[in-house]
């Protein structure tokens, strides 16, 4: 299918360009967003390694989970997604209540989880004039995560002088549905000397001691070859490191021995996003959103992205809408650029340029403003021209 102008898909190049800088910068330079019609940030979607606060100010969240219909839900796991990506932060207790503390510590916790969640770069963090550091989860929610149930979500939101924060009330509705699961059934088998190995690489990898995380996560499945969770991470690390050989392998050896265990399908698409093999692309976030959906809703961005190169405009368009409505916190405004690019190559001008204008009104001071407001403008144009 052909497109109406060069500027859809240059502005999709630069989507993937800027998937991760780093990954970027060794396949090829992105396209100015000047020249792109609306560029899509997507660096968040390439999962660093969280870095350390050296001053950190502790904020301590507290919430209730609920089944629907009545009653509590006790040993459930809470997860926080900022910006479409997942981390876990602890679960109920018996009473189903939960609260985990955010900014110290946080390093230290994350690596004793026992799977393979996303490592997130904590950059909800900047400095204060008092030399601390003030803690911005504004993009975030939390949700609670329990196999056979769909979860309401809470928003986030730490103002400076907050040292508590108490997030309300989230339900769980039961679901036939999801498949996959974030947390590897293997896991549960894991010997203790394979799981205190992989909690050293983890910690290892929290603190970009690639060399040492890999050598313990080896470790850990050599000791425990099903290891599924350790093969993910350690496959995890090569990925940010932008060994995709490797990775896949690893990938390829969790899957192995858990097939519906989500987190290798999300860092293979990622992969097939960056090389841009659109199909496998295709193809692997549709196998995570059949699996489970929710666990990582950039999926569905993966998903319009590559169905957008591959000319199929109804399969990128219903993903792109999809990842608008799962994504309430609007914790990524940039989906309107996309969802341009795809409506533009539909001749859909009018909502194109509606698109363009509601990202603006997101984001003012984004630095390609008066290029977008010129596609904009020149979008109205060809509707116009369309009416007459």
């Amino acid at each position: 299918m052909a497109f109406p102008s060069s500027r859809c898909c240059l502005a999709t190049i630069f989507v993937i360009a800027t998937l991760v800088p780093c990954v970027s910068a060794q396949r090829g330079g992105a396209v100015d967003p000047s020249r792109a019609g609306g560029a899509v940030d997507m660096s968040n979607a390439g999962s660093p390694i969280m870095e350390r606060n050296s001053n950190p100010r502790s904020v301590f969240v507290s919430g209730k989970v609920l089944l629907a219909g009545g009653g509590a839900a006790p040993q459930v796991l809470i997860e926080r997604i900022c910006s479409g990506m997942v981390r876990r932060e602890g679960y109920t207790n018996a009473k189903g209540s939960f609260q985990f503390e955010l900014g110290r510590n946080s390093t230290e916790r994350d690596a004793s989880q026992g799977d393979s969640d996303r490592m997130v770069a904590n950059k909800m963090t900047r400095s204060t004039p008092s030399g601390g550091a003030e803690i911005r989860f504004d993009d975030c929610e939390l949700r609670a995560s329990l196999p056979g149930f769909i979860s309401t979500t809470v928003p986030m939101r730490v103002d400076n002088d907050v040292s508590q924060l108490q997030v309300g009330t989230i339900v769980l509705k039961k679901l036939g549905g999801a498949e996959g699961s974030v947390v590897s059934v293997t896991t549960m088998a894991v010997p203790k000397d394979a799981r205190e190995a992989f909690d050293r690489g983890r910690k290892a990898g929290t603190e970009k001691k690639f060399d040492e995380a890999v050598k313990d996560l080896n470790k850990a499945v050599t000791i425990y070859p099903q290891y599924a969770a350790a093969w993910s991470l350690m496959a995890e690390i090569h990925r940010l490191q932008n060994q995709f050989d490797p990775a896949r392998k690893e990938y390829a050896q969790a899957l192995a021995a858990d097939p519906k265990f989500v987190s290798p399908y999300f860092g293979l698409a990622a992969m097939a996003v960056m090389e841009n093999k659109w199909t496998e692309a295709a193809q692997l976030s549709d196998q995570l959103i059949q699996l489970n959906a929710f666990a990582y809703p950039m999926a569905y961005f993966f998903n319009a992205a590559a169905n957008l190169n591959l000319g199929k405009l109804d399969a990128a368009e219903q993903s792109a809408r999809k990842f608008q409505e799962v994504d309430k916190t609007h914790s990524r405004p940039d989906i309107a650029l996309l969802l341009a690019n795809i409506l533009t190559g539909k001749h859909q001008y009018a909502e194109a340029a509606q698109l363009y204008r509601d990202y603006l009104a997101l984001k003012p001071d984004a630095p390609n403003a008066d290029a977008l407001k010129n596609e904009a403008r020149r979008l109205e144009g060809l509707n116009a021209a369309r009416q007459q």
